[in-house]
């Protein structure tokens, strides 16, 4: 068997991952989550702002709580707490402290495509963060080799900046120290849309550059290659310990040295056995590092160049190489000749060193991301070769006095990363967004990969059994590759293939708001009102990732019960976030009320709305007017309110009101609608003769001052939605209405306990399902 030891590995990192690495169920409100906790431990990380802290166990205590530290323990995950702290840098790391703070769990993700606090720090073993921190005692320690590098790390960031204009700063900083706090967050986004976010974290290229770049230039000073290579290795380890340790540059370390322990040994250094070795040390010492992205996209990067490159760049390369220069005479032509097919060598092997990377890296990316962006091959072929010159004039400009003049080139080239990033966002589709993948698409495609490296492999043995001529062999080779580009094609086209579509409505998690995504098994979306008065950024960090979730781009229409900020606020966030989110609104839909009210009620959407490159249309709706699917003819959405005279007053009592049907099965949405509005829709429920409905969201989030006896008799709802917050202000959902819909048998979901709720309708039939 060819590489036992890479199949041992991976089987042991396996066998780690599915024993450990599972995120621990947690408990909504853990005992010690928002209490006064007092606890000891040992200061492993700090920066600024903030220090973390490998905690005892047995110091574990919770202000007015009976239990032992041992029960509280087993509620607690992980050993490590991130603890804010102003004067943090002035601890001493290692040292041991007894600390009392307010401490917090982190958030799990409540709605579909939500970033998962929880899962996330979890993966990097946090158990939570404490604010309000008091250290009660501290034990005194020298200034150890930590102390050190932080202080040098410090001394080299202060210097950046003295060097280079503050956002130049930043991003060096990330690049070469592994400080990502002060980069921009307008860069930040702007590389993760263009698909070089990458670039700013600790990996490889800093490896080559560090390690092997002093262990070439000892051994040219004839040091033997053992010295060379501790000194390499040394060299790495403690820049890995002034950095931080991250996920990419552990991997990266871990296999420099296994690299070197095989010079050492006189072995031959096998990258893809290195790669699962360095996979299963790192997942025996984090095995939740399993689910971390960063961990499987640096892994998975590595396994392309690996496995798959060569499978794409085939074994006649050789033979490419002076077929221009055979038809042309002199010395200089020939020597020009020579740069130009050299340089075209190394483009091809950069595209093809990319399109493996992507092809292996595509089902994590859109699992994590659900979208890629598709000129990142291209970007990155035009930016990682300047990667090398701006680490290099960083590390001159920050480490050398007097020379910060070579700074200027990274200036320059940094300014050129984000021209062609912003030039890249300008092409037509620069993003593709299928969504979340299934599991069963995700093995299919790896299914399909790997049949790609095996069949290659199974190729080449057969051709040296045959002893095939290579003329013949490089015919065939070709067809090979050709054969493997298609499948792999196949592969991502499985990848973008949408889920089974059925109609479904989404009931999000958005806190003391409203938030509701209607979509129909033809494709159609839309969205009925966005926002919260207890979450902040609720279109950026709920709407806009369930959306992308389901490969949504575009709303054909935007909904707007009435203009209170915990019904809109996410939709403006959409509206002004769709260019560079790529999500396109076809129409927003106001309330018609009295023509008067409008400019105060909706100024702001107008003024969201006018500042849109391409803004959607405006139209007014009230009592009456309805519509069915584009494609879908078995669904329909008849408004109920406000009353067709134009006149209705703005406010909640103004509140736009749907009925939607699905086939036999309705659907109420009433916004916030209250007093005479509330009157209004109950007469236009009668007279429409609309009662035992399937599905009721019910009013202003359960508020007693609507969802009246006469309504909830009228409707009689065999199941309820509550969109509110978790111990709200205002007391929602309030008693009264839980009794009223309690003694007429309608089951009642709640967001706060549910999270999401998403009902969908499969053969006249409704489902419920509940995210949490």
């Amino acid at each position: 068997m060819k590489r036992p030891l890479l199949c041992c590995a991976f089987c042991l990192a396996l066998l780690t991952a599915l024993v450990h690495g599972r995120a621990p169920d947690r408990a909504d409100n853990p005992p010690w989550d928002r209490q006064t906790v007092t606890v000891a431990g040992t200061i492993c990380e700090k920066d600024a702002t903030s220090f973390l802290i490998k905690i005892q166990k047995e110091s574990f205590r919770v202000e007015g709580s009976s239990m032992d530290a041992t029960d509280l323990w087993q509620q607690i995950s992980n050993e490590k707490i991130v603890c804010a702290y102003e004067e943090a840098e002035q601890l001493i790391l290692y040292s041991q402290v007894l600390v009392e703070g307010r401490m917090e769990a982190f958030s799990p993700a409540t709605n579909p495509g939500e970033f998962d606090y929880a899962a996330y720090y979890h993966s990097l073993g946090y158990a939570g963060r404490m604010r309000q921190v008091r250290i009660l005692a501290m034990q005194g320690k020298k200034p150890g080799l930590a102390e050190w590098l932080y202080g040098v790390r410090s001394h080299f960031e202060e210097r950046l900046y003295q060097v280079f204009p503050p956002k130049e700063a930043s991003i060096l900083a990330a690049m070469l120290l592994g400080d990502k706090a002060g980069v921009d967050a307008d860069v930040k986004e702007l590389y993760r849309r263009s698909g070089i976010i990458h670039i700013l974290s600790i990996s490889g290229l800093h490896i080559t550059l560090l390690g092997v770049g002093l262990y070439k230039r000892l051994r040219g000073l004839g040091v033997p290659v053992w010295g060379a290579a501790v000194a390499g290795s040394i060299l790495l380890v403690l820049y890995g310990l002034m950095t931080g340790f991250g996920v990419s540059a552990c991997r990266a370390i871990v296999m420099y040295l296994l690299r070197m322990l095989a010079q050492i040994l006189g072995r031959t250094y096998d990258m893809l056995t290195a790669l699962g070795v360095a996979a299963a040390i790192l997942l025996c010492v984090h095995p939740a590092w399993i689910t971390h992205m960063g961990f499987l996209l640096s892994f998975t990067s590595v396994l392309g160049v690996g496995a798959l490159f060569p499978v794409l760049q085939g074994s006649g390369q050789a033979d490419r190489r002076g077929k221009l220069r055979r038809y042309v005479e002199g010395k200089w032509r020939k020597r020009i000749c020579f740069v130009c097919e050299k340089g075209l060598e190394q483009l091809r092997q950069g595209l093809l060193a990319g399109c493996a990377i992507t092809a292996t890296t595509l089902p994590v990316q859109l699992w994590f991301s659900y979208e890629v962006p598709v000129y990142a091959l291209f970007l990155n072929v035009c930016i990682i070769p300047f990667m090398q010159v701006v680490m290099v004039a960083g590390i001159i400009a920050m480490a050398v006095p007097g020379l910060g003049i070579v700074g200027t080139l990274d200036v320059w080239i940094l300014n050129g990363y984000e021209a062609l990033c912003l030039l890249a966002e300008r092409l037509p589709h620069p993003m593709w967004n299928p969504g979340r993948p299934a599991i069963w698409q995700m093995v299919l495609y790896y299914l399909i990969w790997m049949s790609v490296i095996g069949g290659s492999g199974f190729y080449a043995q057969w051709c040296k059994r045959k002893k095939m001529q290579a003329a013949k062999q490089l015919r065939r080779e070709k067809i090979l590759r050709v054969s493997c580009i298609v499948a792999l094609l196949g592969g991502v086209c499985l990848l973008g293939i949408s889920r089974g579509r059925v109609h479904q409505i989404t009931f999000l998690d958005v806190g003391q708001g409203d938030g509701i995504c209607v979509q129909l098994a033809t494709g159609e979306v839309y969205l009925f009102d966005c926002g919260s008065s207890s979450r902040k950024h609720v279109g950026e960090q709920v709407l806009i990732p369930f959306l992308k979730y389901y490969g949504i781009d575009r709303s054909d229409g935007m909904f707007i019960s009435h203009a209170d900020a915990d019904h809109v606020n996410g939709l403006l966030e959409l509206l002004q976030s769709s260019k560079e989110e790529h999500i396109q609104v076809a129409q927003v839909i106001l309330p018609q009320i009295e023509p008067s009210l409008r400019q105060e009620e909706f100024r702001e959407i107008y003024r969201v709305i006018a500042e849109m490159d391409r803004p959607p249309d405006i139209a007014y709706i009230c009592a009456g007017i309805g519509f069915t699917g584009k494609d879908a003819d078995d669904v329909s959405f008849l408004c109920l309110h406000p009353c067709a005279d134009g006149q209705g007053s703005g406010g909640n009592a103004g509140s736009e009101c749907f009925l939607i049907r699905f086939g036999s099965q309705s659907v109420l949405l009433t916004g916030d609608v209250e007093g005479t509005g509330e009157r209004q829709l109950l007469v236009q429920l009668q007279e429409r003769g609309i009662c035992n409905i399937a599905l009721f969201k019910c009013a202003h989030h359960g508020s007693a001052g609507t969802n009246s006896e006469a309504l909830l008799g009228q409707l009689a709802p065999r199941c309820t939605v509550i969109s509110c917050g978790r111990n709200n202000p205002y007391g929602h959902p309030h008693r009264e209405v839980l009794e009223r819909l309690a003694e007429m048998g309608s089951l009642t979901v709640q967001t706060p306990e549910a999270g999401a709720v998403t009902v969908r309708v499969r053969q006249g039939r409704m489902e419920c399902i509940q995210f949490r």
